[in-house]
């Protein structure tokens, strides 16, 4: 894992809020109810990243019982490619591991974003399911996939 990497939780809203809504994430993390959804705070726990003390990008957990939570990730341009990402993703479960009481940790892919699925596929999340008709973008029904990683 890079050096350069940190992770913080945040309550920064105006920080994730400025992520969320860059046009190069965007698009890729709201369906059609677009920013009506986006009100803040979403979620109980977000997990800035930054490199080299710059936000590249955030971690959202949403607790599903004592031991799960479901997982969401927004990276900006300078964090997305295989030698970059994949290092982020693997530090978020460092810290994941190292300062929860998470076991399981689960999310829902659009099956039409194909990076997403390989980024998590890379990093050992496995699918268990689908939430057929789930997504609605651009006025077209999408199936999400579900994919999980249990604590080693």
């Amino acid at each position: 894992m890079s050096e350069s990497y940190t992770f913080e939780v945040t309550t920064d809203y105006p920080l994730i809020h400025q992520i969320i809504t860059d046009p190069s994430v965007f698009d890729w993390v709201v369906d059609d109810a677009g920013a009506e959804s986006l009100h803040f705070p979403l979620y109980p726990t977000y997990l800035l990243v930054k490199e080299s003390g710059k936000p590249v990008g955030f971690w959202v957990f949403v607790s599903k019982g004592a031991i799960c939570a479901e997982c969401h990730v927004c990276l900006l341009p300078e964090a997305r490619g295989k030698q970059r990402s994949d290092p982020i993703f693997q530090g978020m479960l460092s810290w994941l591991w190292a300062n929860t009481r998470i076991e399981r940790l689960i999310g829902e892919i659009p099956v039409h974003n194909r990076r997403a699925m390989e980024y998590v596929r890379r990093n050992g999340m496995k699918a268990y399911g689908s939430n057929p008709g789930a997504w609605l973008k651009n006025g077209q029904r999408w199936d999400m996939l579900c994919v999980g990683l249990t604590r080693p």
